[in-house]
This record gives C-alpha cells, sequence and structure tokens, in this order.
C-alpha cells in the first residue's frame, strides 16, 4: 500500500498557534531571596565544618611554655596570678590532680618530694605577693618565671595514672 506524495500532503494539517504557557507560580522575589540565602548559609556552615580538625590536646610540658610565652613582660598581682595558675595547670595535669582546687600547700603534699621541693619556692614566692598585694620586683620576677621555666621542662612530663586529689 504505497501512498502518493500528494496524498500523504494533503494528511498534513496546517501549522497551529503556540500552545500557553504552563500557569507560572507567582513567588514573590523575597521567597527566592530567602531560600537563595538559607542555601548559601548552609553551604558556608559545611565547608567551616568540613575544614574544622579536632585539634589535639598539648602536652602539659607545651601547654604551659606556651602560656609562658603569652605572661606579660612586667610584674603585676594579675601577671603573678597567671604564673601561679599555669604551675598548678602543669603540675595537675603532669600528676593527674585537681591543683586548681587545692592550697600551695595541699598540692606540694600530693606529688612526688623531688618535685614538691623544687616548687616550693615558687609557690611561696607567689602566694607572698599574691596575698600580700605587694607585686616582685623586676628582677624576682624575671628570676621567677625563668625558674618556673625550667621547672616545666624538666618536672612537666606526661601523665602516668588516674586523676585524684
Amino acid at each position: 500500500m504505497t501512498q502518493s506524495v500528494d496524498e500523504l500532503l494533503g494528511r498534513l494539517r496546517d501549522v497551529t498557534e503556540p500552545e500557553p504557557a504552563p500557569p507560572s507560580g507567582n513567588v514573590p522575589t523575597w521567597a527566592w531571596l530567602t531560600a537563595a540565602a538559607v542555601v548559601a548559609g548552609l553551604v558556608v556552615l559545611l565547608l567551616r565544618n568540613n575544614r574544622r580538625r579536632p585539634r589535639t590536646p598539648l602536652s602539659p610540658h607545651a601547654e604551659a611554655m606556651e602560656a609562658l610565652d603569652r605572661l606579660p613582660g612586667g610584674p603585676s598581682l594579675d601577671a603573678l596570678t597567671q604564673l601561679d595558675a599555669l604551675a598548678r595547670r602543669c603540675l595537675g595535669r603532669a600528676h593527674r590532680l585537681l591543683a586548681e582546687r587545692l592550697t600551695s600547700a595541699e598540692l606540694l603534699a600530693l606529688v612526688p618530694a623531688g618535685a614538691a621541693e623544687k616548687w616550693a619556692g615558687v609557690f611561696a614566692a607567689t602566694d607572698k605577693a599574691r596575698f600580700s598585694g605587694i607585686p616582685l620586683s623586676t628582677d624576682e620576677w624575671v628570676a621567677l618565671v625563668g625558674q618556673v621555666r625550667t621547672l616545666i621542662r624538666d618536672e612537666c612530663g606526661e601523665p602516668a595514672g588516674p586523676v585524684g586529689g
């Protein structure tokens, strides 16, 4: 059954009008801007969380050395308080003690005898100056910070047992 070209052309329809576009949702501009802002905020949060790496805790030695470097350059009651706190933190981490909650005498009684003898002068100087309200001289301050730096280098190793105190 072969059809001629004329028959086929006769069956073709004429060109019709374009079909109407589907109805628009008429979403207001503010809704598009809000959606774009939310998406941008989520992208920023995802990128930030992916860049953050868990920070490994510093050793007592490294933490104390960083704190020493941040101490004020000269003697003051605030500087003495910071020095006392970093010495306690270092000893507490090194010997697994809650040193920040202990008096100097209690702390020195709980650390090994050799360490207690070495640190006793530091705590005596900080306690005397802090509780009397009379700061150290610049020379005394420099000597005390040097003594603490040496003690941290020699004494504040890694902890050996469970926390106690």
